[in-house]
């Protein structure tokens, strides 16, 4: 059997999630697709190393469509979360539950961490984008990296 159709959050990691049969392929966030890697923006994120390992390993993606702040996508409500990646969504779901991807981790107890500096491609956005999450009042937390986090 086929795999179901997914949308990722995020540029290169975050949560993958199957989406409804009439989506055949990937959604990108539109902030995410200017700049998808092999564009002329590359992520800061670790420096020569990094930037030496997307060259070698990561080719540019053009999205079958843009996602922007608002849309949704089944029945889930996109909301642009910078910082990790200028691309970064989160998905919301109507009864509480959001996918974060990377723009937020939690612990493997469900405690919500905050943003690694290391890790944003923007650290001020990344910031600001998790209290945008948190704003959100989620009932529960699902995070690119860690256990689920409730309310």
């Amino acid at each position: 059997m086929d795999a179901p159709p997914v949308a990722k959050t995020g540029s290169m990691s975050g949560s993958v999630l199957p989406v409804p049969d009439k989506a055949r392929r990937m959604a990108a966030a539109e902030a995410s697709a200017d700049r998808n890697m092999g564009g002329v923006v590359r992520p800061q994120k670790g420096g020569l190393v990094m930037a030496a390992l997307y060259r070698l390993l990561v080719r540019p993606v053009a999205p079958d469509l843009r996602l922007h702040d608002g849309d949704t996508i089944g029945d889930l409500r996109v909301v642009h979360v910078p910082g990790h990646t200028a691309g970064s969504i989160a998905l919301v779901r109507e009864d509480g539950v959001v996918f974060s991807g990377d723009a937020l981790l939690s612990d493997k107890h469900g405690a919500v961490l905050p943003p690694d500096p290391r890790l944003a491609h923007d650290r001020a956005q990344a910031a600001a984008s998790a209290e945008r999450i948190r704003a959100l009042h989620f009932r529960l937390l699902l995070t690119g990296h860690g256990a689920p986090a409730s309310a």
